[in-house]
Parts: C-alpha cells; structure tokens; sequence
C-alpha cells in the first residue's frame, strides 16, 4: 500500500512553494497602506475641490447685486449665471423688485419665489433673479394685471417660470413650475390663455 506522505507529494507536486509567512504579512500590510493613502488622497482632493467649488458661489453670490444681476461677461461674478433681463428694454424687469420688507417677505409663500404685493408690485425673493418676463399675458376676469416670469436661482440655477395675476383689492394667484417639467415649451407657451397652451385660468 502507498504511503500517505507519498500521496500528498504527488498531488502537491505541480504547485508552487510556499511563501514564507512573513513576506505574506509584509506584502498585506504594504497594500493596506498604499490602499489608505489612495483613499485620503481622494478624501482631499474631493475636499479641495468642493472647497474650490464653494468659494466660487460664494464669490458669485457675494459679488451679486439682486437689483442689478450679474458682473459683465467674463468677471469672476458671471460664473455660469444666466444673463438677467435689462430693466430699460421694453420688455425688461421695470416693475419687479428684490423682496426687502418683511412685508413683502411675508407676501411670498413659502414654498414660491416670486408674488403680487398687496399694492400690485411684484417681488422675487432675494437670491433669484429675473431671466425673462412677459407682460402682455391673459388677465383673467376679475384681476387687473398678470405677468409672466422666469427667475434663476443664483445659488443652484434652478429656474423657475411664474404666471402671476393681481387683482386691486389685494387678491392675487400664483401658478409655478418648471422648465424641466415642461420640455420643448416656452414660458409663453406654458402660460394660461397663450395660444398653443395647455389651459386657461
């Protein structure tokens, strides 16, 4: 009969010898270190970019004048903003301002930007800005003016489109949404009683 330690041999006789144990332990320990650095090499260079990241909006946001948009083309304060509507074009942003009382705060709901005061004025909330407006828009019976805006958020750029009506006792409605929610659509189109839109007030 063969011996055991014979078998073994022979089964074991094409793999490669082994390695010492602690040359195992040492070749372990220098892929634990070399995996930790990469991940606080990545942990850094995240930060730094999000630090980089933040200083730019910061910059932006602190550089921002709400009456007044953002810088000229190419300054530091045009990072990424869309260009705001000139107030002395025809069909600019005269009449709407910056929230600034807290009654004209309180006048906004809280989960909109943009409103009727009870005077007829119209005001955005601070942080967002007036990309586009439309004045000549359906009034509904009852309500004396109407506006259409599209504000950008100059945090985010999140834009939002307002179909806004006011009527002279203080009454006014507010209809909200988005462009992303409205593909292959203008603010003029989206908004009640435009030709091609989806409702009327």
């Amino acid at each position: 009969m063969i011996d055991l330690e014979e078998r073994f041999e022979r089964a074991w006789a094409g793999e490669p010898a082994h390695v010492d144990l602690e040359l195992r332990l040492a070749g372990g320990r220098t892929r634990l270190r070399r995996r930790r650095l990469a991940v606080a090499g990545g942990a850094l260079a995240a930060a730094v970019a999000l630090s980089g990241g933040a200083a730019v909006a910061i910059g932006v946001v602190a550089g921002h004048d709400p009456g007044h948009g953002p810088g000229p083309a190419g300054s530091p304060r045009d990072a990424g903003l869309p260009r705001p509507v000139d107030p002395d074009e025809p069909s600019g942003a005269r009449g709407v301002e910056v929230a600034q009382t807290v009654l004209d705060l309180k006048r906004i709901d809280p989960v909109t930007n943009a409103a009727y005061t009870d005077d007829g004025r119209v005001v955005v909330r601070p942080g967002w800005l007036v990309t586009q407006k439309i004045d000549d828009v359906y009034v509904a019976p009852g309500k004396q003016a109407a506006i259409g805006l599209e504000i950008t958020n100059t945090t985010t750029l999140e834009a939002e489109w307002y179909y806004l009506q006011w009527g002279e006792d203080g009454s006014s409605s507010v209809n909200r949404s988005w462009p992303q929610a409205n593909p292959g659509m203008t603010l003029r189109g989206w908004m009640p009683g435009a030709p091609g839109s989806r409702s009327r007030p």
